[in-house]
C-alpha cells in the first residue's frame, strides 16, 4: 500500500461545515445571526459582509494572518473556510501552507468552536483541497497513478485526468446509523503565465490535487451532541488524513 509523507502535500483551502438544527436560532434577523456567529470565533469585526436577503445567504469575510477566513451561511448550512491571500505578484501556488502544520492549527479552532459555541447541528463535514507540486505534467500524472491504482492510467497516453469517487464507510464513533461519505475527486493542476512577448502561456508550476470532502449523511436524524462532535470531526479528519496519505482506497 501506498504511503506518502502528509508533509508532502499543501493545503490551498480548508473548510469545517455544519447543518444547524436549532430553529430558534435560526429565526433571528440574517444580519444579526450571522454577526453573533462570526464573533463566537473572531475577536474583530470583518472587514466584508454580502447580505443576499432574497436566498437567506450571508459571506463574511477577513483576513487574518496573511490568510483568509470566510464564513458562509446560506439557509441552515453554516461553513468556515480559511484560504491564502491572492499575490499576483508572487508566481506560484497559492497555497497555505504545508497541510499538517495548517490542518492542525484549523482543527484546534474548528474544535473549540464545535464544543463551546455551536449551536445544535445535525451534520457535519470537512473539506481541503490539498495540492502535491510537481516538476512537469508527466510526474503528475505519474504520482497520480500511484495514488489511484484502481484506474491503472495510461500515463503515456493520458494528457489530463479529472477522477470523482465516494468511499462511504459506517462510522465509528459507536453510533451505527451514522454513514460517512468520503467524496474524493482527484486532479492535476498547472499554473501558467503569458508570456508578453508572444502571449503564448508558459508553465510556471505543477501538482496533483485532491478535492475533499469528508461528510456525514444527510439522513442522519439525530442531533449531535457536544461530545459526538468532537468524536465525528476527528474521525472527519482521521479519514482526509488516510485518503492524503494511501490514496484512494475502499
Amino acid at each position: 500500500m501506498l504511503e506518502l509523507d502528509l508533509n508532502l502535500w499543501q493545503a490551498q483551502s480548508l473548510r469545517l461545515t455544519v447543518f444547524l438544527d436549532d430553529q430558534s436560532f435560526l429565526s433571528r434577523s440574517l444580519e444579526t445571526l450571522a454577526s453573533d456567529l462570526w464573533a463566537s470565533l473572531v475577536e474583530t469585526e470583518p472587514d466584508r459582509m454580502n447580505l443576499q436577503l432574497k436566498d437567506r445567504r450571508v459571506v463574511i469575510e477577513d483576513t487574518l494572518d496573511q490568510d483568509n477566513l470566510r464564513l458562509d451561511i446560506e439557509g441552515n448550512k453554516l461553513s468556515w473556510v480559511v484560504f491564502p491571500f491572492f499575490r499576483p505578484e508572487v508566481q506560484k501556488l497559492p497555497v497555505l501552507g504545508s497541510y499538517l502544520d495548517v490542518v492542525n492549527d484549523f482543527s484546534k479552532k474548528m474544535e473549540s468552536w464545535l464544543t463551546s459555541s455551536c449551536p445544535e447541528i445535525n451534520r457535519l463535514a470537512f473539506g481541503s483541497v490539498l495540492l502535491f507540486p510537481k516538476k512537469n505534467r508527466t510526474s503528475v500524472l505519474e504520482t497520480l497513478d500511484e495514488l489511484l491504482p484502481s484506474l491503472n492510467l495510461d500515463v503515456e497516453n493520458t494528457n489530463d485526468l479529472l477522477y470523482r469517487i465516494n468511499r462511504r464507510r459506517r462510522s465509528k464513533s459507536g453510533n451505527e446509523g451514522i454513514l460517512i461519505n468520503r467524496i474524493a475527486t482527484w486532479s492535476g493542476v498547472e499554473m501558467s503565465v503569458e508570456d508578453s512577448s508572444d502571449g503564448s502561456r508558459k508553465p510556471l508550476a505543477f501538482a496533483c490535487c485532491v478535492n475533499l470532502d469528508i461528510n456525514t449523511i444527510q439522513e442522519s436524524p439525530q442531533v449531535f451532541d457536544v461530545e459526538l462532535r468532537s468524536t465525528l470531526f476527528a474521525e472527519l479528519l482521521l479519514n482526509s488524513n488516510e485518503i492524503a496519505r494511501h490514496g484512494d482506497i475502499p
